[in-house]
């Protein structure tokens, strides 16, 4: 890691349930991850979302979807054996 950025950890994604409460002060909010998503990504016909629906759907089909999809990564799926 460069001295540039070490006081900047890696942020490493966890898989969430959708029940997830957003904040304000502390206090949970009327707001969910769960509404978040219906509101962002429940056009699945879009430009952007189907290539990702697509992802999930091969990811599904080889037993690999239970992860987090890393967004830049240099691949798209990895199999559990190491191959990309």
């Amino acid at each position: 890691m460069s001295e540039k950025f070490a006081d900047f950890p890696e942020l490493v994604p966890t898989r969430k349930t959708g029940d997830e409460r957003f904040h304000r002060a502390g206090q949970p909010l009327d707001l969910s991850l769960l509404g978040f998503w219906k509101w962002s990504a429940s056009d699945l016909v879009s430009n952007a979302t189907r290539g990702i629906l697509a992802e999930y759907i091969v990811a599904s089909a080889l037993g690999i979807a239970e992860g987090v999809r890393a967004e830049w990564d240099a691949f798209d799926l990895e199999m559990k054996s190491g191959i990309s």
